[in-house]
């Protein structure tokens, strides 16, 4: 891609072709693939083992010479393995990932190894190895971005789109496409500034590629849920853990202050809720929240509205109650008086037949 000035500084055109150590790294993998699998003496492999294996030996074979690999041999006590002398050991580890979908875990010395080795990729050892680290910041920017959906449509090795490119990449600066994008630039800058023996510029370009590089690796889903979520557990445990030393010295002062409230008039209680003036400088309570104490207050000024609302209540339900008794009193009164005139009617026509008239 040839890229348009920008906010950060000027910088060198070039078209962007594939790198010499890209090109050797295929013609290595084309090698590897034509020469001999297996030795002619030993039979043992010639190429690194990748498969149903996590750690593997590679020596010199005494016969040829070549370079073979093979399974460790275990301790004879099933604990470890046996490394001779003249063998080295590798280890096969899956690509590194916070994602919890991943399988296994992390120890938490394991998250933090991983995140510095994000965070300080290809960290140089001397100031001969800045451009390896300057090559890679780029490369892995580059492509990056030529598989960023941010980019569809247009054509990263076409100087006819550079203005789009940039145009597009910038106009969001939270995404990881713009630090990506930083990261490119500012690789160009540095190395035309290491040409130059531009000191200062160069020093101005490295930090700020590094800091691309940093938000760009934080920028990772994975990483920024991580994050996220681990924040999130830290301030529920400290809230936890605030709550477990406050609540019983609170609750204690809280349960010693009921008495106070309730001896305090409506009128008071409604004054000190109302004119939101402290109630701690009222009473000579420091020790607590004055949210505490206006909450008190106004639960205890509530109290008097609760009461009136349950003798109001009591006061219906007796109405109610009597109202019953009464409509009860209407409706059996003429039944017991009819009730009353047949029995009297009954006995008195029994009266008269079995006790004849003198």
């Amino acid at each position: 891609m040839k890229t348009a000035n920008f906010d950060w500084e000027s910088y060198p055109r070039e078209n962007n072709r594939k790198t010499q150590s890209m090109i050797e790294q295929e013609l290595e993998q084309e090698n590897l693939v034509k020469q001999q699998r297996f030795c002619s003496w030993c039979g043992l492999s010639l190429v690194p083992l990748s498969s149903n294996v996590s750690c593997y030996v590679s020596r010199s074979c005494t016969e040829c010479g070549k370079t073979i690999y093979t399974p460790p041999t275990p301790a004879e006590n099933g604990q470890g393995l046996v490394v001779n002398a003249g063998e080295s050991l590798h280890v096969l580890m899956e690509p590194f990932s916070l994602s919890p979908r991943r399988r296994g875990f992390f120890t938490r010395n394991g998250l933090l190894l991983t995140v510095r080795m994000l965070l300080a990729a290809v960290e140089p050892k001397s100031e001969a190895e800045l451009e390896t680290l300057l090559k890679f910041y780029k490369d892995k920017a580059e492509l990056f971005l030529k598989n960023s959906p941010l980019l569809d449509g247009v054509d990263w090795d076409n100087e006819n789109h550079a203005d789009e490119i940039c145009t597009r990449l910038t106009q969001d600066k939270d995404r990881r496409e713009f630090f990506a994008f930083k990261m490119f630039v500012l690789s160009q800058i540095a190395d035309q500034a290491i040409i130059e023996n531009n000191v200062r510029q160069t020093a101005w370009a490295m930090y700020h590629i590094t800091m691309a590089h940093c938000f760009f690796e934080m920028g990772d889903f994975d990483f920024e849920e991580t994050l996220w979520l681990g924040h999130q557990a830290h301030v529920f445990l400290a809230k936890v853990q605030d709550a477990s030393v406050q609540t019983p010295a609170q609750a204690q002062a809280i349960e010693k202050l009921q008495p106070l409230f309730e001896r305090q008039t409506e009128v008071t209680l409604h004054t000190w809720v109302e004119d939101e003036k402290p109630i701690g400088e009222r009473i000579g309570i420091y020790g607590l929240p004055e949210e505490t104490l206006r909450a008190m207050a106004k639960y205890h000024l509530n109290q008097f509205e609760r009461k009136r609302q349950e003798a109001l209540q009591a006061k219906e339900d007796k109405r109610k109650e009597e109202e019953a008794r009464r409509q009860e009193r209407i409706v059996w009164n003429p039944v017991l008086i009819a009730c009353i005139s047949l029995a009297t009617a009954i006995l008195v026509s029994l009266v008269n037949k079995f006790i004849p008239p003198h």
